[in-house]
């Protein structure tokens, strides 16, 4: 619900303007997530495609290195640490979620509550989390990751993949969640009284 209040954050505020193609991923730079096969992926799309990391971390300065030896650093806006994330995915074109292993996946709710197409890796965590709401590419694949983001060039599809996220983001809703968790603990209250 708050984040249906959200408005874009304007494009020219990072520089971008309205003819590219934006990719946006936030997550922190660490060990777990995949910024790497991202920065190989937008070295397969052309010039069009520009890509958004927020966040900051341990690996960032390994990233843009790597972006620097593909020649694409230009290409590549690194914002650091926001607290205006949501502004941001709707802005974009694609959000992306790509770890090498994942807990729960936040920003994969943020996004698709958003009404922005994901592509999330494949891997356990993200796939249970997203349930046929974002498109999945196999993990550490930056050809496949590549065809994945070109696929959503596709108008149809695009509204296809925002429609499946808006219906399972709704799960996410904190409201349905306080809910289950009232009713989880009225379960356990009722059971502890039938066992006396």
């Amino acid at each position: 619900e708050l984040i249906k209040a959200v408005k874009p954050l304007e494009r020219k505020k990072l520089g971008l303007d309205e003819t590219k193609i934006v990719l946006t991923m936030a997550a922190r730079f660490n060990f777990s997530k995949d910024h790497e096969t991202v920065v190989k992926a937008l070295s397969f799309l052309p010039e069009k495609y520009k890509l958004i990391f927020v966040g900051d971390g341990q690996t960032k300065a390994e990233i843009e290195k790597l972006s620097n030896s593909l020649n694409i650093k230009n290409r590549i806006i690194f914002t650091g640490t926001r607290n205006d994330v949501p502004a941001i995915f709707k802005m974009s074109d694609i959000v992306i979620h790509f770890s090498h292993f994942e807990g729960f996946g936040l920003s994969s709710v943020e996004a698709m509550a958003c009404g922005v197409p994901l592509i999330a890796s494949d891997i356990p965590g993200l796939r249970e989390v997203v349930e046929g709401g974002a498109l999945l590419s196999p993990k550490g694949d930056a050809e496949k990751l590549a065809e994945s983001i070109k696929s959503l060039d596709d108008p149809v599809l695009q509204k296809l993949w925002i429609k499946r996220g808006l219906e399972i983001s709704r799960k996410y809703d904190i409201r349905k969640s306080a809910e289950n968790y009232l009713r989880l603990y009225q379960n356990l209250l009722n059971e502890k009284k039938e066992k006396k």
